[in-house]
């Protein structure tokens, strides 16, 4: 129950206050202070009079009363949208509760409904919007499109919208065009009422509003091969030629057959020294493609060499290892589209068919059985220039061992984790202090294994390392290397540690 005092100190306040005549953000009913010092003096004067009666309870003609006092001298800073803290009820709903008038201008609203275009292809994506004045950000706005129809009930789309969110004042939402077959009974028989028209609704709470027309064509298949026009969101690059479409296959006739951006991808014209078969490029593909990977198309234009004893005629060329030299300087030039100067200069020394420009990569053109055909073998070397060394991929070995089996030292040992993410090793060898690697899987995931590994045959045991039960971990499967004081001491001694000794070696095998 709010005090008298304070109540009748309110009224004095209310009553003789001189109006300001400045508007704020509460109900076209109490907008201007004097409106509201009326509409809160009658509740408060309501109140006293008897509370049992009262429309407001002792909260809320609290909470009005604070309210004038704190805005009485800054009335254009007044928000009725302010929340009391005796009711906890907004000022707004307290005057309404009052009053009996709800004005809905002050509650969240759509309105000003908006294609972002008139007409608009079929498969296009549209967008909707709506204004949403009084609406808070993240508030959500429910959007709906309806076929409309003259004769009969309007037609619902196949897929609707998703909701729109609201972000200042306004909500938006997108729409891929449908096609509709528009057909109608009419007294007169069947109509076709092609193109579709579409509008939408969009609605909060109980504010709703409707949009106008958007206009609908058909995305054509010029072609007849199933497949759409790429201008109105279908997936066919050229319209007008049947065997070109996604599903085509490619064949080698400079054309983008199946319409992935390239042209005689796939090997379909042969492959180049270095048995490249892709050649990407965008537009134009033919003009774009870089000539120093070969004779992709079977023009000849890549696959031949002037002899420096010959004229400067078609006859001073011959075909030779795939190369050309222009300037008879004995170096091999190679038309290339995409360097300054339309050439780079390399050699082929070895005469393996791969010289040492970018686009062959030999490694080493001082060996012909080094050059990226090359098989990997056990050498020591690089065979096939792929800058790794001695690895026997087909069985699962990428530590550089030849598929053979390596000591390595395991450092000091806990619990064992299979480690993935290692560098290349040889198969369940070592690779950190508490990981190791398994060969020929990725390395992606990780493992934890749920048993202590032993260290088997070693090289060397470092004395003062810990012990595993009452030997050195990493002795003779015998563990005759014994543990003394908690250290490993050579083959005497004993210990109680939990550890494995540092320092010792694991065999794993090839």
């Amino acid at each position: 129950m709010i005090k008298k005092s304070v109540i009748l100190i309110s009224i004095f306040l209310l009553l003789g206050f001189a109006s300001v005549n400045a508007a704020l953000n509460c109900p076209r009913n109490s907008d201007e202070f004097s409106e509201f010092k009326s509409i809160s003096s009658a509740a408060l004067l309501e109140f006293l009079a008897d509370p049992t009666k009262s429309k407001l309870n002792s909260n809320e003609v609290s909470d009005i009363s604070s309210f004038f006092d704190k805005y009485k001298d800054r009335w254009t800073s007044a928000d009725c949208s302010e929340v009391g803290t005796a009711s906890g009820e907004t000022i707004k709903s307290i005057i309404e509760k009052y009053t009996g008038v709800v004005d809905a201008g002050l509650s969240c609203r759509v309105e000003n409904p908006k294609w972002s275009a008139q007409q608009a292809v079929q498969s296009t994506v549209v967008s909707l919007s709506v204004d949403t004045p009084k609406c808070k950000d993240r508030d959500t706005v429910k959007f709906v499109v309806k076929e409309k129809d003259f004769t009969k009930e309007n037609d619902n789309v196949q897929v609707n919208p998703n909701d729109g969110i609201v972000l200042d004042g306004k909500a938006t939402t997108t729409w891929k065009v449908e096609w509709q077959e528009d057909l109608e009974t009419t007294p007169s028989g069947p109509k076709n009422d092609n193109p579709p028209e579409y509008y939408f609704t969009a609605s909060v709470g109980s504010s709703s509003v409707t949009s106008g027309l958007l206009f609908a064509s058909q995305c054509k298949d010029a072609d007849r091969d199933g497949y759409n026009d790429i201008s109105c969101g279908g997936n066919d690059c050229k319209d007008n030629d049947g065997s070109v479409h996604p599903n085509a296959a490619e064949a080698c006739d400079t054309k983008d057959n199946d319409c992935d951006l390239e042209a005689d991808e796939g090997g379909i014209c042969g492959y180049d020294h270095a048995r490249r078969t892709r050649f990407d490029g965008a537009g134009n593909i033919v003009l774009l493609k870089d000539n120093c990977i070969g004779d992709p198309d079977l023009d000849l234009l890549s696959l031949f060499i002037r002899s420096p004893a010959l004229t400067n005629s078609s006859s001073g060329w011959k075909a030779e290892y795939g190369r050309y030299d222009f300037n008879a300087d004995g170096k091999i030039d190679l038309r290339d589209f995409f360097v300054l100067g339309g050439r780079i200069e390399g050699f082929d020394l070895d005469k393996d068919n791969y010289d040492t420009t970018r686009c062959h990569n030999d490694c080493n053109d001082k060996n012909k059985n080094v050059n990226p055909g090359s098989a990997e073998v056990c050498d020591g070397g690089d065979n096939n220039c792929d800058k790794k060394v001695d690895y026997a991929f087909s069985l699962g070995d990428l530590d550089n061992t030849c598929g053979q089996s390596k000591w390595v030292s395991t450092g000091q040992t806990k619990w064992v984790t299979v480690n993935y993410a290692c560098q290349q090793t040889e198969l369940r060898e070592w690779q950190y202090a508490n990981s190791f690697c398994e060969e020929g899987v990725g390395c992606k995931s990780q493992n934890t294994a749920s048993r202590w590994y032993e260290t088997g045959n070693t090289r060397n045991i470092n004395d003062g390392a810990t012990c595993h039960n009452t030997y050195c971990s990493g002795s003779s499967l015998r563990y005759d290397f014994k543990c003394s004081g908690g250290q490993c001491l050579g083959k005497t001694g004993s210990c109680s540690s939990s550890d494995f000794c540092s320092g010792s070696y694991r065999f794993f095998g090839g």
